[in-house]
Order: C-alpha cells, then structure tokens, then sequence
C-alpha cells in the first residue's frame, strides 16, 4: 500500500504516536502486570510462551510489531504521553483476515493506570482519521472480546457498531465496523 502520509508519526492534543524502539520494551513490560484487560487478548500459552515474565511478553509483543511493520506497513505505534514523556500504550492499524477478507483493524492498549481519562478514544480517534484520509480500505474494524465494554464504549465513539459476532484467536469477539468510503 502506497500511503501519501506517514504512518508512524501522529499527534493529538495530549499524545505523540510513534514508531515503536527496542527502548520501549522495558516500559512496556508494565502493561503485563496487574492488568485485568489480559484476559480480552487472546494471549496464547503455548510451549514456547510458558512461563513469559512481563518482560518476555513484552519483547514478543513488540518483536510482532516490528514484523508488522515490515510484513505490512502497519503496527502498534507506541503512544506518548505530550505531559509526562512516558509511554502509556499503544495504538495502530492492524491487518487482519476475517472470514477470508482482508481487514484493517484499529486496535489499541493502555497501561492501566492510564484508563478512564480519554486517551484511548483519543488516540483511537487518531488512527480512524487515518484511515479515512488515506482511504486504507473500504471499512475499518475493531475486534472486541465479548466481555470488554470499554473498548466497545471506544469502538462506539469512533463511529463503529457491531457487524456480527465471531470466534477469533479462541475468544468469543464482537467485530465492530465503520465503513469509511
């Protein structure tokens, strides 16, 4: 894909999105402590991931990003609080395959102690003006845990609903849309 802007440079009036750095493993190892969120990720335990301190989980989150980014053009970018300089999450535009169709998803975390103060729908809101400039696709998604109200109250703010109800990575999801051409 051919993007007339540049994907890893964003910013909103509270955050600065960004490229993600090898740098950035550390801090967000802290995403993987004390999150009640894990559960709506699909992380799977496998041979290879038992065992995975939050640093492990870390390193193979962002490692995937990295590959995204080559395989695609798109990833989590990190997400930079403009106030503190600290990284509080991530945002990006994220292929994905759904029932044999090519999706972007806009998919997002934050680090725990960041919820409830906007910056999810904030940097969400970001990435879906993206989207719709660069016209990526004919509709963007976000695939939502069946469970996860909060990320569906940021799907909603974004001009998506519900599309239908899926199975993805195990988890009983809810695929929210938005067609933006």
């Amino acid at each position: 894909m051919n993007l007339s802007s540049d994907y890893f440079n964003h910013e909103t009036e509270r955050l600065i999105l960004r490229r993600l750095q090898i740098s950035d493993i550390e801090c967000w190892q802290e995403f993987f402590v004390n999150n009640p969120s894990l559960q709506y990720l699909g992380l799977v335990h496998s041979k290879e991931t038992k065992g995975f301190t939050p640093l492990d989980w870390s390193k193979k989150w962002i490692d995937i990003q990295f590959e995204r980014y080559q395989q695609t053009g798109f990833g989590h970018l990190a997400v930079i609080s403009k106030e503190t300089g600290k990284m509080i999450g991530m945002a990006g535009i994220l292929q994905k395959t759904i029932e044999d169709k090519l999706e972007h998803e806009i998919a997002y975390s934050l680090i725990p102690q960041y919820w409830g103060i906007g910056y999810a729908s904030e940097m969400s809101a970001k990435l879906v003006e993206f989207a719709i400039e660069e016209r990526i696709n004919r509709r963007i998604i976000s695939i939502i845990h069946v469970d996860n109200a909060a990320s569906k109250n940021v799907a909603q703010k974004n001009g998506m609903s519900v599309l239908f109800r899926s199975t993805y990575s195990g988890m009983d999801v809810d695929i929210f849309a938005r067609n933006i051409r």
